[in-house]
């Protein structure tokens, strides 16, 4: 005798059932309460998580079954469900990472306008899986080194790569360049006695020589960015106080 069809079609309830009658409405759980922190948190998708959870933990409620009904209409084939968890899963990420992103960027951003040595500079701040990109001129080798500074001490940063041209308005040549660091090395006790070889080729500045202290060396550095026509600096060091030790 052939049984009726619904008898055909019943089964036993199976673990992955149970088990699905526990995760469900936990995941669910746990996409509401993310979900309710975006609505504060602008870098999580607040809403597609709200609704992807809701969906899960109340599937029969009269809400969730309007817009199943009304998306049927849609998307005949396609489960709710499904469909919201797709769309989170593909959406969600782009904007959770952009959110992180231009919140370092702005950052960085902030701290270059506030810096007076910096105004007057054409930088653009790039930033892409918090990997920051400094690109853009600037007219001193000295506001190349301080936006480099900046983006690195900027929280959450992972990589800093400054692409950024020294353009100068009024350029030194290269033997003014060089003529204005021996000066400097005389004028400036902290650095005499310093042997120090100086190489100038088109705004490229190569040092390389024996410091005394090795503090002389940033400070060296630091004021050969200021000149107007250095493009780039290159120091080949020896201390004296380290070999000593």
């Amino acid at each position: 005798m052939t049984q009726p069809a619904e008898q055909a079609h019943t089964r036993e309830p199976t673990r992955f059932d149970a088990a699905g009658r526990v995760i469900r409405p936990a995941t669910g759980l746990l996409l509401v309460g993310l979900g309710l922190a975006g609505m504060i948190v602008p870098i999580l998708p607040g809403i597609p998580l709200l609704v992807a959870g809701l969906a899960l933990v109340a599937p029969d409620h009269r809400a969730v079954r309007a817009v199943r009904e009304r998306l049927k209409g849609w998307f005949p084939r396609r489960n709710l469900t499904g469909l919201i968890l797709l769309t989170v899963g593909l959406a969600g990420p782009v904007p959770v990472r952009a959110g992180v992103d231009d919140v370092l960027r702005e950052a960085i951003e902030n701290q270059a306008r506030q810096d007076r040595r910096l105004i007057g500079t054409q930088v653009i701040v790039s930033v892409n899986r918090r990997d920051v990109i400094l690109s853009g001129k600037v007219r001193l080798y000295l506001q190349k080194i301080i936006y480099e500074q900046v983006a690195w001490h900027t929280q959450g940063v992972r990589e800093v790569d400054n692409e950024i041209r020294v353009v100068p308005e009024v350029p030194a040549t290269d033997d003014e360049i060089k003529t204005i660091i021996i000066h400097f090395l005389i004028e400036h006790e902290q650095l005499r006695g310093t042997e120090l070889t100086i190489e100038v080729h088109k705004g490229h500045v190569f040092l390389s020589g024996t410091f005394h202290e090795p503090e002389g060396v940033l400070t060296l550095r630091h004021w050969v960015a200021q000149i107007e026509g250095v493009v780039a600096i290159e120091i080949d060091v020896k201390s004296l106080a380290c070999s000593a030790s």
